[in-house]
């Protein structure tokens, strides 16, 4: 759906299905409570991220700055 926005395409479709699993997502959660089970589900993360992270900053101390030397006349 996120790809069909970035698109500019009608996505009419697939948010219709999505809200018709989110309704029957929510029947199956208020069920499970009913017969009282309250346990949390635990799901292992799948995530791959894209991208490496980016490493820590590195701070640099701000350059102090000295007053211009005098220039010997000879």
């Amino acid at each position: 759906m996120h790809e069909q926005i970035n698109r500019d395409e009608d996505c009419t479709f697939v948010a219709q299905e999505v809200m018709k699993m989110r309704v029957v997502m929510s029947g199956l959660v208020q069920e499970r409570t009913a017969l009282g089970d309250t346990d949390p589900i635990v799901v292992a993360s799948l995530f791959i991220p894209r991208r490496r992270p980016t490493p820590p900053r590195v701070r640099i101390e701000p350059r102090r700055l000295r007053p211009p030397r005098e220039v010997a006349q000879a």
